[in-house]
């Protein structure tokens, strides 16, 4: 009985809570970051690149680091842990960059893991970014475009 008060209590919490939802748009050595609930947003350029002529995070780790930084600044959360899971919508933007290989989907999923992830959306649309409109269509799952 003990036990039974404290997870009814988050599972009510997680039902009623949204996740905090992500967009994170990549170019070469850019991260272009809106957290949707809010509407506030970040766009900075790496000082260490992870961007090669062949794949946009050639360095994972450089990327996944300068990633959680961004945000973390952006949630208000900078030296602590995020308490809730992220739902992460990845898109590259940058025709350069296509066709999304697979193997460079798997090094999106983890980038999304790293930074707290619990559910990732890669967006295979390059020219342009995504509306209000497309991300609620993508969170509700009307949309087909996505990987």
């Amino acid at each position: 009985m003990r036990d039974l008060i404290p997870n009814t209590i988050n599972w009510i919490v997680n039902k009623v809570v949204k996740h905090p939802t992500i967009v994170i748009r990549m170019s070469k050595n850019e991260f272009d970051i809106l957290h949707f609930q809010t509407g506030k947003s970040i766009s900075k350029k790496a000082n260490q690149e992870f961007s090669t002529d062949r794949l946009i995070i050639a360095e994972p780790i450089i990327a996944e680091k300068f990633c959680r930084e961004l945000i973390d600044e952006l949630l208000g959360v900078k030296g602590k842990p995020i308490t809730k899971p992220l739902e992460v919508i990845l898109q590259v933007v940058n025709e350069t960059y296509f066709p999304i290989s697979t193997a460079e989907k798997m090094i999106y999923r983890d980038l999304a893991m790293y930074i707290g992830a619990s559910c990732v959306w890669i967006i295979d649309d390059h020219l342009r970014k995504l509306n209000h409109t497309e991300i609620e269509d993508i969170l509700s799952g009307k949309t087909k475009y996505i990987d």
